[in-house]
């Protein structure tokens, strides 16, 4: 018998206080369980009160979809939500690392196609993903879905193949096939990410008791593993990136992908 093919959906959450983190979530599971997953997240985001989509952000400030909401009913909403992710047990892999450290450090030297955090952490999610499944002794690799993140995800996204030329053969064997992003509007796993993340990065930057958390406090139950990206380790990808021949000439300007996509715009056939 065939082993099932496995898909991990995987969104972010970024603090906005002093000491921020960007944090990346990916939910991983087998294409069975997901489908089931789907039809049991719709029925509860149609449940009275009912809303078209979640977003943790319209959640906790009240906007969007939960704008006029009472905080009972929008926690309970959370919880019943939290409650179908539980249910369906997926591993949750997160990677995250400091803001404020990535921009004092690898933002600094890095080319106009790697300065933003969301680039190493894209690298790093994919890679912790086949570790853990290696780990866990899932033969078969992960495709990934990301939630839209426009320009800077699709020129994270140039960078797959050598991500994946560059890792060890047996993690290579467990990255799936390039990474697409999707709307989570439409992909309904990716609003699950959504509050895995948040609740995953809010641990992190206020750790004890946090009011907050309550009605997710359940995430933490889901097994799964986590990496940080440490200020050493941003200063030693600094320090290689800085000797690489001419880095500073790239610097400056449009990254590759914006300049592919202002070439196809104007018909030209070079950038």
């Amino acid at each position: 018998m065939e082993p099932e093919p496995y898909k991990a959906f995987c969104d972010g959450s970024k603090g906005a206080k002093s000491g921020r983190i960007l944090l990346l979530s990916a939910l991983l599971h087998t294409v069975p369980a997901w489908s089931q997953f789907t039809e049991d997240w719709e029925k509860v985001l149609r449940e009275k009160p009912s809303i078209r989509h979640f977003h943790m952000r319209e959640a906790r400030a009240f906007e969007g979809e939960f704008k006029g909401w009472r905080e009972i009913d929008r926690d309970l909403k959370i919880i019943t939500l939290t409650e179908v992710i539980l249910r369906h047990d997926p591993h949750v892999i997160s990677v995250w690392l400091s803001t404020e450290s990535h921009d004092a450090t690898v933002r600094q030297i890095a080319p106009s196609d790697l300065r933003h955090a969301f680039s190493l952490a894209f690298q790093a999610i994919i890679q912790t993903v086949a570790e853990y499944q290696l780990y866990k002794g899932m033969s078969t690799p992960a495709d990934f879905v990301f939630d839209n993140e426009g320009d800077i995800g699709n020129e994270a996204l140039l960078w797959y193949p050598a991500i994946k030329a560059a890792a060890p053969p047996e993690v290579q064997a467990l990255m799936g096939s390039t990474p697409v992003f999707r709307d989570d509007e439409e992909v309904l796993p990716l609003q699950a990410a959504d509050l895995v993340a948040w609740h995953k990065r809010r641990r992190k930057e206020i750790p004890g008791l946090d009011a907050e958390i309550a009605a997710t406090q359940r995430v933490d139950e889901l097994a799964g593993g986590e990496r940080e990206i440490p200020n050493d380790a941003l200063v030693e990808m600094a320090a290689k990136m800085s000797k690489v021949p001419n880095v500073d000439l790239f610097r400056e300007g449009p990254s590759i992908y914006k300049k592919l996509k202002w070439a196809i715009r104007h018909g030209r056939s070079e950038i």
